[in-house]
This record gives structure tokens, C-alpha cells and sequence, in this order.
């Protein structure tokens, strides 16, 4: 399907898009010693702005007849994503190179610390003279775009090599289903560049098919996020995790996973209430916010209602909760399966301020009955399966927090909410299958 530019050069925004950020080129490299400053960006300008890792050298020195697969995982979600995919297309194509880009250092780590592509890049900043050497040096026989990473000159120069390309888990959110009129045109090129399109959902196959995608090759596969999302632990391993936080058989867990400042408060004042029942069992509270840096100022918050609060660096340090401490504040990051695994109730943030949600499908696959905010919008297919199964429950505020929590204190079997769990995710998992399926006739 993927024709030359020259015979297809786009839509005028498009090519004003591509003319534009050539001329901003020069100014890019002028700007590099601010841009090594900042956060996303340190240590890694020159390689955005084309000095290409040596990996990608060692990638072409050995490759031989080799086909290669080029995959876009933006951060930590999408490089979880990839990794079951990366099992799917290995098992298919033993042969085949995977050629891995990711936008953030959290991205970059998550796939050192749980799989080996066969290359690890940072995403170049999407200028074309720095796409066209990167597809000239990948030369990758495939492309596989995690979610909706819509670039451009990337697209163009895909386009140009004759690359097969494809949306893996593709989604649509509500911003992006509206774009501006000025980008339509840009994103029907895009899309239309597409040799297939895998989207989560039926919403998110009409929504993408509305914005321009051909019909013909766009396919609803379901969420690879279920395919990603692991199995609940072992009891023994439940049981070590509880006991290290000084939980009972007699006390219930709360655990908060991807908390922002403005949820923290409430998930306090909720837990508060809880406890506040004596006919009811003692809970403790564990709480993950997104980021590190709200990790004081929630433990301010905690001390400011008079309770005694532990970090969970200074329990692992002692092997066990000191006595009478029922709040904890997680201050690591990779560790919150961990938690919600052995959770009684799971809370996910980001959804009782307007976030968007993060993945309430974590702490279902862990086992545990999960409580989100109204606001879900860059979850909304996964909230529409869980929530029509009856493995999610929407609260407005404090109050209703407290009191969804105790009435799955009381009425939810936990062992029949993890088949009934189970059943749905092994449902879901024709994604992985299609999509590696593809990959696999592409590099033939």
C-alpha cells in the first residue's frame, strides 16, 4: 500500500508541518545547551537531534539478511505493551531484529528492567532530515506504532521507504477525536498511510475511521493492556507483603495507586471514616503517588491529622511496619503491583481530579475490587469492559469512597472476583495474536 511522497506529498499543512520544522532545524542544534537542561531531555539532546545511539551502528554491523521490526513505545504504559507483543512477533519470527524507541527515561527503564530488544533508542526529535537518517539507518521492513504517536516527518519518511506500517492498540481519545480543523487534513494523510490499524474498542474504531482511517484496514483487536497486565501473586507472596505492612487476617488494605495532589486529601479523609466504624475491622492505608516529589507533602498531610505515617524505603530497611503505624507512603517506583496484590480494596488516582485516570486494569488483574473517580477519559475502553463487568466501581468524593470500600469489605467474595477477573482478561487477548500475526506476513 505505502507509496512514495513524490507521488503522494500530502495535504498543504502537512507539507507547511515539514517545511517549517526544516527551516526550525538550525535553531534546534542553536538551542541544545537549554535543551540538556531540561528534565526529559538531559543527557540525550544530540542523540534527539540525529547523533545516533552506537547501538543503532551494532544494530546495522550485525544484522546480515535479517529482517528487522521497528517499534514506538512513548513511556512506561506503551513499553509494557511492547513487551508481550515483542514475545508474540520473537515466537513467530526467531530470526527477526527488534528495533525499540521510547520517548522518556522511565520508558527506557522499564524495558532494560523487563525485556532485551535487540536495540534501545531515545525517539529523535521529529525534524525530517533526523527522520530520514533514522529510517535510513533502521532501513526496519516493518513499523509498529504503540497507541496514537502521530509524527509526521516520521510518517513521511516511513512512507518514502516503502515501510509497511501499522497502529498497535490504537485509541482515540475525546480531545483527539475533535482536532482542530486545521489538522484534519493531517491526521486523514496519517492514518491514511496506515497499512492496518488494531484499535482497542468500538468506540475507538469509529472515532478513528471518522478521523480518516480507511475502513477496510482497521480492525477492532481489543486492549494489549490485558495481555501486559500480569497474574496475581502467589498467597505466600500476598501474605509476606501484608505482613511487612503489619496487616492481620483481621485488618483490611487500602491500597492507592497513581494518587495527584487534590486526591490524597480525600483518600485520607475517606480512610478516616472508614476507620471511624468500630463495628468494623481496623484497614491500613498505602498510598503510591504518581510522583516522587509528592511523597513529603503527603506525609504533611498525614501528620497534620495527628497520624503517624512510614515510608516504605524505612519498612523494607527494618523487614516490618513499626508498631502502630497504619499509613505508609510508597517512595519507589516499579512496586505497585506489588501492593495492589495485596489489597482488599484498590483506589486509582488521577480520576477524582481532572486527570484523565490512569490503568485501573492493574489492580483488577492483581484480584482486587477497585474503586476510580469520574474522571476516566484516557481510560474510557477499559473503564466501559471493567465497569460492565462489575469489576470497577465509580466514586464522586470522599464520603462515597468510604462507603463503597466497606461494602466490599463486606460483600465481595475476593476468590470469585479473581476468576471472574481472569475470565474476562483471557477474553481479551486476541490482540497480542492479531497483531503479531501481521507483523509476521509483513517480514516474510
Amino acid at each position: 500500500m505505502t507509496g512514495s511522497v513524490e507521488n503522494n506529498p500530502g495535504p498543504f499543512a502537512l507539507r507547511f508541518y515539514s517545511g517549517t520544522t526544516a527551516a526550525l532545524t538550525p535553531l534546534a542544534h542553536l538551542l541544545k545547551p537549554g535543551l540538556s537542561t531540561y528534565g526529559g531531555f538531559k543527557d540525550t539532546v544530540s542523540e534527539r537531534l540525529g547523533k545516533f545511539s552506537p547501538v543503532l551502528d551494532e544494530l546495522e554491523a550485525n544484522r546480515g539478511d535479517r529482517k528487522v521490526v521497528f517499534i514506538h513505545a512513548v513511556s512506561v504504559g506503551e513499553a509494557a505493551i511492547a513487551n508481550p507483543l515483542v514475545s508474540a512477533i520473537r515466537s513467530r519470527k526467531p530470526d527477526c531484529l527488534i528495533a525499540i524507541s521510547t520517548t522518556t527515561f522511565t520508558g527506557r527503564d522499564y524495558i532494560l528492567k523487563n525485556f532485551k530488544p535487540d536495540a534501545l533508542f531515545f525517539f529523535p526529535i521529529d525534524l525530517p532530515g533526523v527522520m530520514r537518517r533514522l529510517v535510513d539507518k533502521l532501513r526496519p521492513d516493518c513499523f509498529l506504532d504503540i497507541e496514537i504517536e502521530l509524527w509526521p516527518n516520521l510518517f513521511r519518511a516511513l512512507v518514502e521507504a516503502g515501510v509497511p506500517m501499522a497502529l498497535a492498540n490504537g485509541r482515540i481519545s475525546d480531545r483527539s477525536a475533535n482536532p482542530p480543523s486545521i489538522v484534519r487534513s493531517v491526521y486523514r494523510w496519517m492514518l491514511g498511510s496506515l497499512d492496518a490499524l488494531f484499535m482497542r474498542s468500538a468506540e475507538d474504531v469509529e472515532r478513528v475511521i471518522g478521523l480518516g482511517a480507511p475502513e477496510d484496514r482497521t480492525h477492532l483487536a481489543g486492549n494489549l493492556k490485558f495481555a501486559a497486565c500480569g497474574e496475581p501473586p502467589e498467597i505466600e507472596e500476598r501474605d509476606r507483603v501484608r505482613c511487612m505492612l503489619g496487616v492481620t487476617d483481621e485488618n483490611k488494605l487500602i491500597v492507592a495507586g497513581s494518587t495527584h495532589p487534590g486526591e490524597d486529601e480525600k483518600l485520607i479523609e475517606a480512610w478516616q471514616k472508614i476507620n471511624a466504624d468500630e463495628s468494623k475491622p481496623d484497614s491500613h492505608l498505602v498510598i503510591a503517588p504518581r510522583h516522587l516529589e509528592q511523597v513529603e507533602r503527603i506525609a504533611k498531610l498525614f501528620k497534620q491529622d495527628g497520624v503517624k505515617v512510614e515510608l516504605w524505603t524505612d519498612i523494607q530497611a527494618e523487614g516490618r511496619i513499626q508498631d502502630g503505624v497504619r499509613a505508609v507512603i510508597v517512595n519507589t517506583i516499579g512496586e505497585l503491583m506489588a501492593f495492589y496484590g495485596a489489597a482488599d480494596v484498590a483506589f486509582v488516582g488521577g480520576s477524582l481530579v481532572t486527570r484523565g485516570g490512569h490503568n485501573v486494569l492493574e489492580p483488577v488483574a492483581m484480584g482486587v475490587p477497585t474503586l476510580h473517580g469520574p474522571s476516566m477519559a484516557n481510560f474510557h475502553d477499559l473503564k466501559q469492559v471493567l465497569g460492565k463487568a462489575g469489576l470497577i466501581y465509580e466514586v464522586a468524593d470522599a464520603d462515597e469512597l468510604a462507603e463503597k470500600s466497606l461494602k466490599i469489605f463486606d460483600e465481595i467474595n475476593l476468590s470469585e472476583y479473581r476468576i471472574k477477573a481472569r475470565s474476562l482478561i483471557s477474553q481479551q487477548l486476541q490482540a497480542t495474536d492479531m497483531i503479531a500475526d501481521w507483523v509476521a506476513g509483513k517480514i516474510n
